[in-house]
């Protein structure tokens, strides 16, 4: 069940980087999401977690949280860290999702690179 619930967080937090518009072709693939979080849910995480890749005078360790109160769900997306690789801008984002009544959350770190084009990738 928590292996199951990791992999549909994971999906989840790779179509987000959906919201960064020439990211999404990249994303799509991972199809639709599962378990407890709802359109709404994923919709807050987008837009929660796009500042960070966007804003390059945050600081380290900016932390932004969302919550859905008709899902029970809630999370955070925490910018770890900004260097460049291959001469593009990298971001590592921590992204934690809390789902409702669960004692725990679940955590993934993503490192995300904006290519020439202005996509951001996984890296």
């Amino acid at each position: 069940m928590r292996h199951q619930s990791i992999l549909a967080v994971l999906a989840v937090l790779c179509g987000m980087a959906a919201h960064l518009p020439p990211a999404r072709a990249q994303l799509d693939i991972f199809g639709t999401f599962a378990n407890n979080l709802t359109p709404e849910d994923v919709a807050m995480m987008k837009e929660t977690s796009a500042s960070l890749y966007q804003d390059d005078d945050l600081a380290l360790t900016t932390t932004k949280r969302w919550a859905n109160a008709k899902s029970g769900n809630s999370g955070a997306v925490t910018l770890i860290k900004r260097y460049e690789y291959q001469g593009m801008q990298c971001r590592t984002i921590k992204h934690s999702i809390t789902e409702k009544n669960q004692d725990h959350s679940s955590t993934l770190n993503f490192e995300r690179c904006k290519t020439p084009s202005g996509e951001w990738m996984l890296r």
